[in-house]
């Protein structure tokens, strides 16, 4: 069983702190088999625990400026800084127990953690029409911990994200891993960290409420009841198909690099998802992923779901990529244990797996 609890307090109005307390705790009869017997364990009733403590504080600065230039009324920046620790004590009960089952807790070794991040919004008021709209611009927000208990290299990697939705239906994410030591050396460089990795993100999204053959109407309740899911509640398979009606489009570029010298690398990628229902009960989906770097299509995916009464049937076809091939199940939609399927595939069965 485990248990925790924390208890947030606020300090002068602006300083939050939330000290924290973790408990687990593990019980385990091993009984007597050929295996205990050949790692010479004794049958018995073991117990393994473990506990942590810490707490963690933050608070919000605001810095605002009023341009009142082109419709854009006011620039306000939020920053907020947050500092933890933590602390795991060393409880090494029964390893040999935990190792063998593979279940338990416990700590080989005490931790004590400090961790520093930094959160910073970016937002806007500008004019729209007669009044006001308040606009997220972006927030960007960095992360390291120090271990108090190593011998060297005692500072992490330090993280960074961004984000940005301010774009209409473009969403931008980035984030970089910066190293506070000069590579392949222990030597200590804070205030010139190396960038080890950079990735971006941006994805266009767009959608629509109807597609071709689209009911225009409300579907109609079938009469009868075909399955036990119809049975419990007759509205089910309306609503359903409501929820199903229309397309959705997203076109994704994603732009990765690490590293340096000989061990530089970078690469580069498209990706296009695209869902709608060809009839009321018939939906498709495709999606392509290109290697922009190295000029092919990595993976196509095209998907059909057909539903008819009670039963569901579902076809995949994977025509390029380590898994590509196809197949086709028919199932109960109620109990989708009952099935027949057939599928072809080649590679490692990824097809299959990534799949059903």
């Amino acid at each position: 069983y485990s248990f925790g609890a924390n208890m947030p307090l606020t300090f002068f109005k602006y300083i939050k702190l939330n000290p924290s307390f973790s408990y687990r705790e593990n019980w385990q009869y091993l009984f007597e088999t050929d295996q205990t017997i050949r790692q010479g364990l004794e049958p018995d009733l073991y117990r393994s625990h473990s506990y942590s403590a810490g707490a963690s504080a933050s608070t919000d600065i605001y810095g605002t400026v009023y341009p009142n230039l082109f419709g854009l009324l006011g620039l306000r920046q939020v920053i907020t800084p947050s500092f933890g620790y933590s602390y795991v004590p060393k409880i090494d009960r029964n390893p040999e127990i935990r190792a063998f089952t593979g279940k338990g807790t416990g700590s080989a070794g005490r931790a004590q953690l400090l961790t520093v991040g930094i959160t910073q919004l970016y937002q806007a008021k500008v004019k729209h029409g007669d009044g006001e709209l308040n606009l997220d611009l972006f927030s960007l927000g960095s992360n390291f911990s120090y271990d108090m208990e190593r011998d060297s290299f005692n500072f992490s990697d330090l993280n960074t994200t961004i984000q940005s939705n301010v774009l209409p239906k473009i969403n931008l994410t980035g984030d970089m891993r910066h190293s506070f030591y000069i590579p392949g050396t222990s030597e200590l460089r804070f205030w010139n960290p190396y960038l080890e990795s950079f990735n971006l993100t941006a994805t266009f999204s767009l959608r629509g409420d109807r597609f071709l053959f689209d009911d225009v109407t409300e579907p109609r309740l079938r009469q009868g009841a075909d399955s036990a899911a119809q049975l419990e509640n007759p509205t089910l398979d309306a609503q359903q198909t409501s929820k199903t009606k229309g397309w959705n489009a997203s076109f994704s570029y994603r732009y990765n690099e690490s590293g340096r010298g000989s061990a530089f690398s970078k690469s580069s990628f498209l990706q296009l998802n695209l869902t709608f229902n060809l009839t009321p009960t018939t939906s498709v989906s495709y999606s392509q992923y290109y290697d922009i770097g190295r000029g092919y299509t990595v993976r196509n995916d095209i998907f059909f779901r057909k539903t008819l009464h009670c039963w569901t049937g579902e076809f995949r076809w994977v025509p390029i990529g380590s898994g590509r091939g196809y197949e086709f199940r028919i199932f109960v939609t109620a109990i989708p244990a009952i099935k027949v399927d057939n599928s072809s595939t080649t590679g490692s069965g990824t097809f299959i797996q990534r799949g059903f």
